[in-house]
């Protein structure tokens, strides 16, 4: 065989590797912005006047309950006794927090978001809500409201609280840096 008769299927060969590259460099690059398309969702949520105000009474709450968990308990449940889901009510104000750090949950254990850029962002206090607020609402407070007792969470409700212990498991990363 000549050279010109290689040469066809040369070219061909050549185009299609190039093409397998600009593909993949293509869905990397797409892949990265909806990364970081997400993590500014996130922040910018976080960030959010009613985020903050909410997270803000859920420590009030807290702080008022004397960091007890047992009399954080009490007390939602007679706060929820006293305006259930009326507009503004502490329990839509939980929910609404809770269904935040649920979804963040979500995308961590999707792969769209990763622990260096969660604690580069949020502080102690952003993770600590989960463990020292949301999870014994959700856990003692929500089972007696609903009347299910020893029932499994949901997988959302669990992936939000292993974040919380991943987030705080001592491997090196720390708050301030995200390193």
């Amino acid at each position: 065989m000549t050279t010109i008769t290689w040469l066809p299927i040369a070219i061909s060969v050549f185009a299609v590797i190039v093409s397998i590259v600009a593909l993949y460099l293509s869905y990397s690059h797409n892949n990265k912005t909806l990364r970081l398309q997400i993590l500014k969702d996130i922040l910018d949520e976080f960030k959010s006047e009613q985020m903050g105000s909410y997270g803000a009474e859920l420590w009030k709450f807290y702080h008022d309950a004397g960091k007890n968990e047992k009399k954080l308990v009490e007390n939602y449940l007679c706060e929820y006794e006293r305006k259930g889901h009326e507009p503004g009510s502490l329990h839509l104000k939980r929910r609404y927090v809770s269904h935040y750090y649920q979804q963040v949950a979500l995308y961590y254990y999707g792969g769209f978001i990763q622990k260096n850029d969660l604690k580069k962002f949020w502080g102690e206090s952003s993770v600590s809500i989960i463990k020292k607020i949301i999870h014994p609402i959700e856990v003692y407070a929500l089972n007696s409201i609903l009347e299910k007792k020893d029932e499994p969470k949901p997988e959302k409700i669990e992936m939000m609280f292993r974040l919380h212990d991943e987030l705080n498991n001592n491997d090196k990363i720390n708050f301030k840096t995200g390193k």
